[in-house]
C-alpha cells in the first residue's frame, strides 16, 4: 500500500517556453491527496486543483491506476504550465507506449 505517492518514481527539471518546473513521475502510485479538478487533460488523466504545499504550489495528474505525477514551482502554475502538463501522457509499469521519445527508467543505486 502506498500512502503518499509511490514507488519506482523519478524526479527531473522541466524547462520550457512556460518557464520551468520541478517534476515527480511515479509509476507504482496511490491517487493523489487533494482534490480533481472537473478538467481531464487530454490523455484522460484525471487532474487535480493546485494546491500548496511546503511553500510551493503542486499540480498532479494520475492515470486512474498506478501512474502519476507532480508538477511543483515556487509560482503559482499559470495557463501556460497547465497547457504543457496536459500534453504528459502516464502510462502504468510494463507498458510500452508509442511515439514516447522521453520516459524515466528504473536505476538502482547504492551509497
Amino acid at each position: 500500500m502506498t500512502t503518499g505517492g509511490g514507488i519506482h518514481g523519478g524526479t527531473f527539471r522541466w524547462s520550457g517556453e512556460f518557464g520551468e518546473l520541478d517534476v515527480s513521475g511515479i509509476g507504482w502510485a496511490s491517487r493523489p491527496p487533494g482534490e480533481a479538478a472537473r478538467v481531464r487533460t487530454s490523455h484522460n488523466h484525471v487532474r487535480f486543483r493546485q494546491r500548496q504545499q511546503d511553500g510551493r504550489y503542486v499540480v498532479a495528474i494520475w492515470n486512474g491506476e498506478h501512474g502519476a505525477a507532480y508538477f511543483r514551482s515556487v509560482s503559482p502554475l499559470g495557463d501556460e504550465q497547465l497547457a504543457a502538463i496536459d500534453r504528459v501522457d502516464l502510462y502504468n509499469e510494463g507498458e510500452e507506449p508509442e511515439g514516447c521519445d522521453l520516459r524515466t527508467i528504473f536505476a538502482w543505486g547504492y551509497d
